[in-house]
């Protein structure tokens, strides 16, 4: 995987010890059993994969921003909406209609929602983990 060349790569340039064995080392320990390769991003798969780092990444991130929760409550409902349309099944159960603030339709200013949503929440995560890394690393990784 591309993702993986990268991480690789940045990992070879973070290491104490400077060797291609440590880094593939920590990148397989790092992206093993890793949920984001076989299910949708949603915050519990998100979370589940900080897990490797000894990070819960929402309660950090929720300490770094305070519309964290509505941002994850949006990846929620666009998760909705994507399996929705992919499966061609508008059936909601009765949570998900209440996710979707019992909305039958989804339009361009949802998804514009979704996205900055997503985007901030990528932005987050990314502040998150740079600082949780920093005294592993020794520095800021990125």
């Amino acid at each position: 995987m591309a993702d993986n060349a990268a991480l690789r790569t940045r990992l070879g340039q973070v290491s104490a010890v400077d060797s291609p064995a440590v880094a593939n080392i920590a990148l397989i320990a790092l992206t093993r059993g890793r949920q984001i390769d076989r299910a949708n991003a949603n915050p519990g798969s998100i979370g589940s994969d900080f897990k490797s780092f000894d990070l819960d990444i929402w309660e950090k991130a929720r300490e770094l921003d305070k519309r964290t929760q509505a941002r994850q409550r949006t990846l929620e409902q666009l998760n909705i909406w994507r399996n929705a349309i992919a499966h061609q099944d508008f059936d909601f159960t009765a949570h998900q209609r209440e996710m979707l603030g019992h909305r039958t339709r989804v339009g361009l200013t949802e998804a514009r929602a979704f996205r900055c949503a997503c985007d901030q929440l990528a932005i987050s995560v990314d502040n998150v983990l740079a600082r949780h890394l920093a005294p592993i690393v020794g520095e800021r990784p990125w």
